[in-house]
This record gives C-alpha cells, structure tokens and sequence, in this order.
C-alpha cells in the first residue's frame, strides 16, 4: 500500500471513529463539522472517502455490525449445544442493550431507516448488513443438538429459519429493554430464545 493509500485509509478509519463516538454520545443527527473536528480532518476528507455524510452514517453501522458478531465469539464452541447457543446470543443482544449508549445506538438506526427509505444505496447496504448477522447466527446454530435423548443436528435449512426467528425476536426485545427497561430482564432474553430451540427440534427417528 502506497503512502497516499495509507494516508487515506488512517483518514477513514478516523472519520468512522469519531462518528461512531459522538453518534453513541450525540445521536445520529451530529453535525458533520463537529465529526471532522474530532477526527482532524476537513468536511473535504469526508466528500472525498465517503461521498456523503449519509455513506460515513452506513460505514459507522457496519462497524456496529461487525461488534454483535464479535460479542458472540463465546457460542462459536462446537461442542455447545442448541440451548446454549441460544442462550449465550441472548446474553450478547441483552448486553448491549443495556449498554448506556443503547438509546443512541438505537435512534442512529431509526434515522438509518428513515434515510433508507428514499437512498437505494443505502438500503441494500443496511439490508447487507442485517443478513450478514443472520448469516451469521445461521452458521452458529447449524448443526447443534439439543440436550434431549433422540434429537437430531439442526440442518442448515432449519437454523437458517431459526436465525431469522432469533434475529427478529432479539432485536425486538432489544427495543423493548431501551424504551422500557423495566419491563425486561435477561431471563426473559434466555427463556425466550431457548424457546425457539423447542419448535424446531425433531425426534431423529422423524424424516
């Protein structure tokens, strides 16, 4: 890599960190100047990497993204079973969704989703982004046993519809834990998700 090249990657890397730290503190709506003031750099550096605020909002999301992947490094273990795999991620989504700067994170998606709505672009890099979870969760929940004598391995047809289910139910109860955060607890994440792992099972005896 070249030094320009180097240049403007560190100028990159920069921008999506001091976006993501003033977008956790301020919301999504921060100006650009106050993002370029934080990273040192110029309103030009922004137009010349990204092209547009909006883009440098995208980038920070993806950043978000690759975090809920990172936090369910402890289910990767093969050896876990269905429940504890499903379990272990509800621990994960209701970490963050406890985490102070949950409210933040969660208005910076509302005005991501409200921009998606008239930027294609933008659009099918969120819907990018959603399915690279579900992918993921997919691949966590493939070929688990639960711990039920004559069970069998869940296929990858069955987590991937388990991922969905499990994606969707997370994220909800995820708002749920930021606007009302009495009205759920982690043993309400672990029961719900561990109940999903019960619709799917089927006795290893069945087609």
């Amino acid at each position: 890599m070249g030094k320009r090249a180097e240049s403007r990657e560190r100028n990159r890397v920069a921008l999506i960190e001091a976006a993501r730290e003033l977008i956790l503190r301020d919301g999504a709506r921060c100006h650009l100047d106050a993002i370029v003031t934080h990273a040192g750099l110029t309103t030009g550096a922004v137009y010349s990497i990204f092209g547009s605020k909006q883009a440098l909002l995208v980038a920070v999301f993806d950043e978000i993204v690759a975090d809920v992947q990172d936090s369910l490094q402890h289910v990767e273990d093969p050896a876990l079973e269905l429940d504890d795999v499903l379990r272990g991620c509800a621990r994960a989504f209701y970490s963050m969704a406890t985490h102070p700067a949950a409210p933040q994170r969660f208005n910076y998606e509302l005005v991501l989703f409200e921009l998606a709505q008239s930027d294609a672009d933008i659009h099918s890099r969120l819907l990018a982004a959603r399915r690279s979870v579900g992918d993921h969760l997919a691949k966590l929940l493939t070929d688990r046993v639960r711990g039920d004598e004559g069970t069998r391995p869940t296929s990858v047809e069955e987590a991937g519809r388990l991922a969905i289910a499990l994606q969707a139910l997370l994220h909800g109860l995820t708002q749920t834990a930021i606007l009302a955060p009495d009205a759920v607890g982690l043993d309400l994440f672990e029961a719900a998700a561990a109940a999903l792992g019960t619709l799917q099972a089927a006795p290893a005896s069945q087609p």
